[in-house]
């Protein structure tokens, strides 16, 4: 045989050969529900309910494929419909937590299900540590040594006391001695008059030596200070 006709029967027979590729399906994220000839889930749900529960955000998906009847799955308040199907899926996300009851439009009696939603739950705050920080790290700055500030006083005013002697040397003590005022005569007031001027003149002169005395002391003390 020639090479080109073995190349030509090899390449018949590849092309007669059927081909069967495989690779990863995505999944779909959710709940799978199958449905049968009147049941939900399992055929043990006939006449009966089939309950699945799903979190919030999550789906349900309900799969035809398993039933040779045509069927409906219905949420009773019109929540979903997915009408009459034959094959196929239908999918329905659930946003609010709750508990929701349907049935097949065309076997309400014998198909009956219930799907309940759960709320999901948030983590809660995380707590403060109630452990106190820990204390900084001691400083190697020494503080400044204290300056000596002088201290000025202010200065003392001096008053001038001046002390007047009233005895030492050079002052003359003199004690006025009573005097006897002599009595008016009855046949005039001279005499009487005169020797009160007299008592008078006496007194004055007396007084002039004591200030007099003083006087000159006084003088003489603020002359030595």
């Amino acid at each position: 045989m020639p090479p080109r006709a073995g190349l030509a029967v090899l390449l018949s027979v590849m092309v007669a050969l059927p081909v069967t590729l495989s690779g990863p399906v995505a999944a779909q994220q959710g709940v799978t529900v199958t449905i049968g000839d009147d049941w939900f889930c399992a055929s043990s749900f006939e006449d009966g309910v089939c309950t699945t529960q799903v979190d919030v955000g999550e789906a349900i998906i309900w799969d035809f494929g398993g039933a040779d009847n045509r069927h409906t799955t219905t949420e009773t308040g019109s929540l979903w419909d997915s009408g009459i199907m034959e094959g196929g899926t239908f999918r329905f996300t659930f946003n609010l937590p709750g508990r929701y009851q349907y049935l097949c439009l065309v076997h309400p009696d014998a198909m009956r299900g219930e799907v309940v939603v759960r709320a999901v739950e948030e983590e809660p705050p995380a707590q403060p540590s109630e452990e106190p920080p820990p204390p900084p790290p001691p400083s190697n700055t020494r503080p400044p040594p204290p300056t000596d500030t002088p201290v000025l006083a202010a200065p003392a005013t001096e008053k001038a006391t001046v002390a007047i002697p009233t005895s030492g040397p050079g002052l003359t003590t003199v004690t006025p001695e009573p005097m006897e005022m002599p009595e008016a005569d009855d046949e005039g007031d001279g005499g009487g008059a005169g020797a009160v001027a007299a008592s008078i003149v006496v007194l004055v002169v007396l007084g002039g030596a004591v200030v007099g005395g003083s006087g000159w002391a006084w003088r003489r003390r603020i002359r030595r200070s």
